[in-house]
């Protein structure tokens, strides 16, 4: 089995930002905690979506300006995580897994993007936990 995992865009926006007020901060340490254990540990894989989701929250919710963003990501993200394209065989996968797992358009790239890298974990607290796609992607929470 490889030693890669997948992390979705929710988990890099809990980790890399600070709660806004009566948020808590639960999220924030076990989102920092996770990627910093998965990065000793394994090889963390993102695609070119979850960087473009992680911008535009970024952007829209959090008022960062553009350039701020792509210095977080760089530092961030690329330093640790290896990110990969999404060409029309992620595309064809994920047509395929929403209808087989009845996900949501984006949701299902996100798995297809994960298989197609070879990743035995999908971090993300979007699909459920502990559920195992293609007898070989395990969905992972790592707020519960």
């Amino acid at each position: 089995m490889t030693d890669k995992v997948f992390v979705d865009s929710n988990i890099w926006l809990y980790a890399l930002t600070i709660p806004r007020d009566g948020e808590d901060m639960s999220k924030r340490n076990k989102a920092v905690k996770c990627l910093r254990n998965l990065a000793d540990q394994k090889t963390i894989v993102v695609s070119i979506q979850v960087i473009n989701e992680f911008h535009w929250n970024m952007l829209r919710k959090f008022k960062i300006n553009d350039d701020s963003v792509a210095e977080i990501v760089k530092v961030n993200v690329e330093s640790i995580a290896v990110i990969t394209e999404i060409g029309y065989p992620v595309y064809r996968k994920a047509f395929n897994l929403r209808k087989k797992y009845s996900l949501s358009f984006w949701d299902s790239l996100i798995v297809a993007s994960a298989l197609e890298s070879e990743c035995e974990m999908l971090y993300t607290e979007d699909l459920q936990h502990g559920q195992v796609l293609e007898s070989r992607l395990t969905l992972c929470n790592p707020f519960l």
